[in-house]
């Protein structure tokens, strides 16, 4: 029987475990920016502890949910699952027959020991309802856990050949592109074998064709950074701090998160130079300025090598993910522990992930190579294909170019990307993303310009999205 200096302690504890569910849930973004700046957050209309249970109750006010907030997501058991790590790893159950009521059990229930799962199929149809979210994997318990790009900002993924890196690479890139479409999300491949993120080339979410070699991934990166420089303009002009807090500013002209990719980070260093190379600064400098305006990075390597995975590098990573490594010092190299380097060899796919000062074991998901085949067919479907920006680059090549896809002569018709217009580099990616695609065609004369095909292209008009600033030609 609990003494009432326990119950009062308990009742402070459910008091604290309140808040950290408000703060939770809001990270979660299950909030509402209001027009005066203030935020509408998940509320609870009674906080109180029940002794004979050792259960702490929350009552939710179902009554002033924030805007397209629903109970049947609070309730979602993938959201129980963050509420409970939040809190320490209570376990944390939803009552949604009248209202929604969480329960918080104080006493741990005994449980008898369970064995990791050997494989785990990607279900999208657990995908919780926040925007950019990806798959981690699932717990000893067979929980999922997924996390938001936002939450998890530039991430490091590392880990010996066939332990599971290329695997993760490829399920988060299908969760991001089924969820999403290319005006919110754009992605930046770098592949230097030419081989792990080929099949995401033709998918209208991608600027260019990944590049192979330092000086085509310096071409990324100075798109990439003009894109840093454009989205500065934009956040100051506006007074925003994130990309959530942009978009809801200017919701006329909304900003799509950029991601960029890059497989092999280690042997692209090297080749490039070492930590020394103007290549490597650059990509330093584009990732801890880029995570505050939406442009993140994801950046895998099966060989960390201690001057390549330097501190430099580590103060702009939030999230690091560790596969099996092929010894202690690598592990430690990636998470300045050596866990890593004791994961099952038998077991690709089990990973150590850590994120917000915690450490956290997950197996990873795996998908098949016929059913990432497919959702790369399905991603590439040419429902939504051309960005607003696309779309107004090729009015201008149609209809005042003659068809003639000239980059000079488009981007002295757009405008410079200081005045809103796009950049000469962006342009250059496009051409080369719409050749690979068979979009712009040659006729045979190399002193000749490309042409769009216009039996291709011409019916996308009919469905992209009218620029931002509607700057069209009228037609």
């Amino acid at each position: 029987m609990q003494t009432l200096n326990e119950q009062s302690d308990r009742v402070a504890l459910t008091r604290a475990v309140a808040e950290i569910f408000r703060h939770t849930l809001t990270r979660l973004g299950f909030c509402h920016a209001t027009a005066d700046g203030g935020l509408w957050q998940v509320a609870f209309t009674d906080i109180a502890y029940y002794p004979p249970a050792d259960l702490g109750v929350l009552v939710v006010d179902v009554h002033r949910l924030p805007r397209k907030v629903t109970t049947l997501a609070l309730a979602h058991p993938t959201i129980l699952h963050e509420l409970s790590t939040a809190i320490g790893g209570y376990p944390v159950r939803a009552v949604n027959t009248a209202g929604l009521l969480y329960l918080v059990h104080y006493t741990r229930p005994a449980q008898a020991a369970q064995r990791w799962p050997a494989r785990v199929e990607l279900d999208l149809a657990s995908r919780p309802a926040v925007p950019y979210a990806v798959p981690l994997g699932v717990d000893r318990h067979g929980r999922p856990r997924w996390e938001s790009l936002l939450r998890l900002l530039n991430v490091l993924v590392a880990g010996a050949p066939g332990s599971g890196k290329s695997g993760l690479l490829n399920v988060w890139l299908a969760a991001l592109t089924q969820a999403h479409r290319p005006q919110e999300l754009r992605l930046s491949l770098v592949d230097p074998k030419g081989v792990e993120l080929h099949g995401w080339r033709g998918l209208p979410h991608v600027v260019g064709p990944p590049a192979e070699t330092p000086a085509e991934a310096a071409r990324v990166l100075a798109l990439v950074r003009d894109e840093i420089e454009r989205r500065k303009r934009l956040f100051q002009a506006v007074g925003a701090r994130s990309l959530a807090h942009y978009n809801h500013l200017a919701p006329h002209a909304p900003l799509p998160l950029h991601l960029v990719v890059i497989d092999e980070l280690t042997d692209l260093a090297i080749q490039a130079g070492g930590p020394r190379a103007d290549l490597f600064l650059q990509l330093i400098a584009a990732a801890s300025v880029g995570r505050a305006l939406g442009i993140l990075f994801v950046l895998a390597t099966q060989s960390p090598r201690a001057e390549i995975v330097n501190g430099n590098l580590k103060a702009v990573l939030n999230t690091r993910i560790a596969f099996r490594t092929a010894s202690r010092e690598d592990s430690r190299v990636i998470m300045d522990r050596p866990d890593a380097a004791d994961l099952p060899p038998d077991r690709p796919g089990r990973m150590v992930v850590a994120l917000d000062g915690q450490v956290y074991m997950y197996q990873g998901y795996y998908l098949a190579d016929e059913a990432l085949r497919a959702l790369q067919g399905a991603a590439a479907a040419p429902a939504s294909l051309l960005t607003p920006d696309e779309a107004r680059v090729l009015r201008i090549a149609l209809e005042e170019l003659g068809g003639a896809f000239v980059i000079n002569e488009i981007y002295s018709r757009t405008g410079p990307a200081s005045a809103g217009g796009v950049s000469k580099r962006w342009l250059a990616q496009v051409a080369q993303a719409w050749e690979a695609r068979g979009w712009l065609v040659h006729d045979g004369d190399p002193t000749h310009p490309r042409h769009v095909d216009t039996t291709v292209v011409a019916p996308l008009l009919r469905t992209a999205a009218p620029a931002p600033d509607d700057r069209r030609v009228n037609t």
